[in-house]
């Protein structure tokens, strides 16, 4: 009798165990990136849609970085299909202004911009560690299609020696403009 009620008891909790699905769930933040794939320097967003003539703020982060004291980001895109607008220093060396020195150049003819971005320091530290932001950079959809942005090989992350880090993962990103 007692074995009865277990087997009645247990069987709907069985049935509905087995009857379940694991979900997997998908996340696409740039910002998640594998531990074996860091540092990293990526896009984000990654992936961007924006009607024509209309405009997508993207910013560059540097993903779980050690010892880092000088960034250079050089990136390419369709001067075709995007125009930047505006390039805005990001927070990784922080927000105080004269803790770092930033200089951001752009060429919409072939389409490259170069961010060069330094730590002065303090008393205290000569670097930084961690994950922040490298800069947000305003582009306007100029012409309907897909751009891709890439950093390129000149993109390099360096310590307090001028020694370079290796970026073990360089993101990728898309803007497509489409039409109204």
């Amino acid at each position: 009798m007692r074995l009865t009620k277990f087997k009645i008891h247990f069987l709907p909790i069985l049935i509905f165990l087995l009857a379940c699905q694991a979900t997997e769930l998908g996340y696409d933040n740039p910002l998640d990136v594998p531990s074996d794939e860091v540092p990293a320097i990526v896009f984000e967003p990654s992936i961007e849609q924006i009607p024509l003539l209309s405009s997508s703020l993207i910013n560059v982060f540097a993903v779980e970085v050690e010892n880092v004291t000088g960034i250079r980001a050089e990136i390419t895109y369709d001067n075709n299909i995007l125009q930047v607008s505006d390039i805005a220093r990001g927070d990784l060396f922080g927000q105080n202004s004269q803790n770092s020195l930033f200089f951001a150049n752009y060429q919409d003819n072939p389409g490259t911009i170069v961010i060069d971005y330094f730590y002065l320091g303090n008393s205290e530290s000569r670097s930084v560690s961690g994950t922040g932001k490298i800069a947000s950079i305003l582009f306007k959809g100029n012409a309907v299609g897909a751009s891709g942005l890439e950093f390129t090989s000149k993109t390099e992350l360096v310590d307090k020696d001028d020694i370079q880090i290796n970026i073990r993962s360089r993101g990728q990103g898309n803007i497509d403009v489409i039409q109204q």
